[in-house]
């Protein structure tokens, strides 16, 4: 199997892995052109909680998307099983968590995943849940993305994209708190590895008849962590 994206949509999704510090997912729009071969023409990103070493995307976001392309562009919503997300600097491998997120591509029928790094490694795989389950690998056929001189705006687009739709998640003494990408000039260190990290089904494409989008978390399943020197900043406020 042949994943092949179009130059705008590899430079788009690597600008988004290069940017964000931490973990970032998305979807992206794949057709079949022939048995073996599937075309990626774009990839987007929405509102997600993520750490360096895990993303989960918002139900509430994918799901007002999903119900934009439900009304106004039906046939683009039916494109949308890819799933992507990054390892950041880690190597790339498919962890017990990404298993079980892909798994859930059965309430779907099938659905292609990948997951890359900033070097550009990657592995990547279609899943197909009917009549049987079949795991086949795929092979991304891409330009890298030195390669790619064109697309300027893409800089500035991703990066805003990213303050705006990447969020650390914080509770101090029950007060929970939304942390923007943005304000995270220092970079994520130390963080808690994510644990039991819930995933709720977004009821709300049920409910609306549309496909049910796997690889999203409600705000109430989410778990605790820390951006760097966040708790030391609030002992000293404390003292003052």
């Amino acid at each position: 199997m042949i994943l092949k994206f179009s130059p705008l949509a590899y430079k788009k999704l690597m600008k988004y892995v290069e940017l964000a510090d931490t973990e970032i997912s998305g979807m992206g729009f794949v057709r079949q052109l022939s048995t073996n071969l599937f075309y990626c023409y774009d990839v987007e990103i929405y509102e997600q909680i993520v750490s360096p070493v895990n993303t989960k995307l918002l139900e509430k976001d994918l799901a007002k998307r999903a119900t934009q392309l439900a009304r106004e562009n039906p046939n683009q919503l039916k494109d949308m099983y890819l799933w992507w997300h990054s390892h950041a600097n880690m190597d790339v491998f498919w962890s017990y968590v990404d298993k079980e997120e892909i798994s859930r591509w059965e309430q779907t029928g099938y659905g292609i995943s990948l997951v890359i790094n900033k070097q550009e490694d990657y592995i990547c795989q279609l899943d197909i849940f009917s009549p049987v389950r079949v795991v086949c690998p795929v092979k991304i056929n891409y330009k890298k993305n030195e390669e790619i001189n064109y697309f300027p705006w893409l800089d500035e687009e991703c990066q805003n994209e990213i303050n705006n739709k990447l969020f650390l998640w914080n509770n101090i003494k029950g007060k929970k708190m939304f942390l923007p990408h943005k304000m995270r000039k220092d970079g994520v260190s130390d963080l808690s590895v994510l644990a039991g990290l819930g995933v709720g089904l977004p009821s709300c494409l049920q409910n609306l008849g549309l496909p049910i989008l796997p690889f999203t978390t409600s705000i109430e399943s989410l778990n605790i962590i820390y951006p760097p020197n966040f708790m030391d900043t609030i002992k000293s406020e404390k003292k003052k």
